[in-house]
């Protein structure tokens, strides 16, 4: 089986959607023939042993996208973004070819982000292309029931499945030690859907708790956001608990996770939130919020799931305070056996594999 993916770079700073790709691409190397296009973009990451094939970042891209469509003569097109006119493109020219196509949309559908630009953006999208390459998609893959319920609510009549975001969990070394450092961690891209100001006035809240205690703020933005957010430490007096440590990857981000307490992402909005199960394989708890499908962290006592509110984040860190090494260490199994059983990349690419291969049959049930 030949599988093309098509994702617009692979910048390790684009957060979840490069580490998708890289994990599925890794998994299903041994199993199936992958292809991928993208652009050249830096800090670009390359899947181990994959053959990437590099498109213009012009008009020329769509002839490029077109020649290695009928070179390569894909079984699936596996497209992994929305919003880009090229992505649209791609999709035609697979749907005209009666080959098998599935989009990952990545949250790019969530309310949050569907208002932001709307009508300058979104909405005239969606009136030229976008609905309608979603709508030429055999399936759609959403990574929890609600990013499902927020695709449908948009009226697209493809066949939408979940299918949960996966990590190697064996490159995720398991906390031996529960142990307050009092270290609370920040993970992810500097952005105000994240809600890291939320973070920052809770602090500022309780910072008669948090007098020795470090937060973290770690990953990279826009300069003129970061900027913000270092000024808004400024005036709340939070320098002496607040640091910003930039970007993070790989071993770098791991020591980050195993070494925090717990991390806090305090989001507006996300369709899963992938360094939320790479916390939990580390053994550290987790406070997330209801713009997040992680409603487990409650069910499974391994964090706190909670509204996006300055309060709701300052009740949870003022509980996560008063927690026991011990009630940690608990939190910290349990989360960790979590991603076990549920979370992790053989997981999620043995599920789209299957995928693959059902969309295909039925697609040659029906020639």
């Amino acid at each position: 089986m030949k599988i093309l993916i098509y994702i617009p770079d692979l910048n390790q700073k684009s957060g979840g959607t490069t580490a998708y790709i890289k994990f599925l691409a890794t998994v299903l190397k041994s199993k199936c023939h992958i292809d991928i296009v993208t652009c050249h973009k830096e800090n670009e990451i390359k899947p181990n042993d994959n053959i990437i094939h590099f498109i213009r970042h012009n008009l020329f891209g769509f002839l490029d996208i077109k020649k290695i469509i009928l070179n390569i003569g894909p079984d699936v097109l596996h497209v992994n973004t929305c919003w880009l006119p090229i992505a649209s493109f791609i999709t035609s020219l697979a749907y005209k070819r009666n080959i098998s196509i599935i989009y990952s949309t990545h949250g790019m559908l969530e309310p949050w982000i569907m208002k932001r630009h709307a009508y300058t953006r979104k909405k005239p999208a969606m009136l030229l292309y976008q609905r309608r390459a979603l709508n030429m998609a055999d399936c759609i893959i959403a990574t929890s029931e609600s990013e499902k319920g927020h695709i449908k609510e948009l009226g697209i009549k493809s066949d939408i499945r979940v299918i949960p975001l996966g990590i190697e969990i064996n490159k995720y070394t398991f906390k031996k030690s529960w142990v307050k450092k009092k270290n609370i961690l920040f993970l992810s891209r500097l952005h105000v859907k994240k809600g890291i100001e939320i973070l920052l006035h809770a602090a500022y809240g309780i910072k008669d708790i948090l007098t020795d205690y470090n937060i973290i703020i770690a990953g990279e933005g826009d300069k003129k956001y970061t900027l913000k957010l270092k000024k808004l430490v400024n005036e709340l007096k939070l320098n002496d608990i607040i640091s910003f440590a930039g970007g993070v990857y790989g071993k770098e981000k791991i020591r980050l996770l195993q070494q925090a307490d717990i991390l806090v992402l305090p989001t507006y909005s996300e369709n899963f939130g992938i360094v939320v199960i790479e916390a939990l394989a580390c053994g550290t708890p987790v406070i997330t919020t209801t713009g997040t499908p992680w409603k487990e962290l409650y069910d499974r006592n391994c964090g706190w799931w909670v509204k996006p509110t300055v309060e709701d984040i300052t009740k949870a860190l003022t509980e996560y305070a008063k927690k026991t090494d011990d009630e940690l260490m608990t939190m910290g199994k349990n989360g960790r056996k979590l991603v076990e059983e549920k979370y992790t990349a053989e997981i999620m690419a043995n599920r789209t594999l299957a995928l693959y291969k059902e969309i295909t049959a039925n697609k040659r049930n029906k020639l």
